[in-house]
């Protein structure tokens, strides 16, 4: 079994936010459409998108069934009730803006795989296929209540060799050695090259550049 080398947390919380705050538009929208007096939708039931139209709708059919107001056009019935979607208007952008976004995530080491698109396009020919997410399909409601659904498998980096957990216990074990013999820290930094990303001035403690690691040793 492959060992895990990094779980980006920070980059998998801040992807669960991004689609909380997506859907939140929903359960704002609900929220704002019955402020309008515009009967009552469960934020489940306006994934289209189409919130505006709902309160227009509604208000269509009281001015068309309301017998005083057959003299005036629906606008100026608008504008006679003071009909104000501004705030509905914004919330609907904001949502529509984003609702037929796509996540991308290799099935495996996404991370490193990320990288070689920009940096590294070799690295790409050992890529596993690629999985699509539409954003609506991430998260479920159940009133205002809102779950996201994620693998953290996406946002996790594992090696693809014995030899890549060779090298990381070579790098540990000079680590160790050069903190024994109290050895000089820009030595030690310059020794290690591009193996290591993040080095500890007192030599406790080290990251591996695993983007070279995983693009140097197969």
């Amino acid at each position: 079994m492959n060992t895990l080398l990094k779980f980006d947390k920070n980059k998998y919380e801040a992807t669960i936010k991004s689609v909380t705050d997506f859907a939140l538009n929903l359960v704002k929208a609900s929220e704002e459409i019955e402020k309008l007096d515009a009967g009552k939708f469960e934020p489940k039931d306006l994934k289209d998108g189409n919130f505006t139209q709902r309160v227009l709708d509604y208000y269509k059919k009281e001015w068309s069934s309301n017998t005083a107001f057959k003299h005036i056009t629906f606008e100026k019935y608008l504008q006679f009730i003071e009909l104000d979607l501004t705030s509905l208007k914004l919330i609907q952008k904001h949502y529509n803006d984003t609702k037929d976004y796509v996540y991308s995530f290799y099935q495996k080491n996404d991370l490193y795989f990320n990288y070689c698109e920009y940096r590294n396009k070799e690295g790409l020919k050992g890529a596993s296929s690629k999985v699509e997410i539409k954003i609506l399909d991430m998260f479920e409601l159940n009133r205002k209540s809102i779950t996201v659904s994620l693998n953290e498998e996406y946002f996790k980096l594992y090696t693809t060799s014995k030899a890549q957990e060779e090298k990381i216990k070579e790098i540990s074990t000079f680590i160790d050695l050069c903190k024994k013999f109290q050895m000089d820290y820009k030595a030690v930094k310059q020794a290690l090259g591009e193996w290591v990303k993040e080095l500890n001035y007192s030599l406790d403690s080290f990251e591996i550049n695993y983007n070279h690691l995983l693009a140097k040793i197969k």
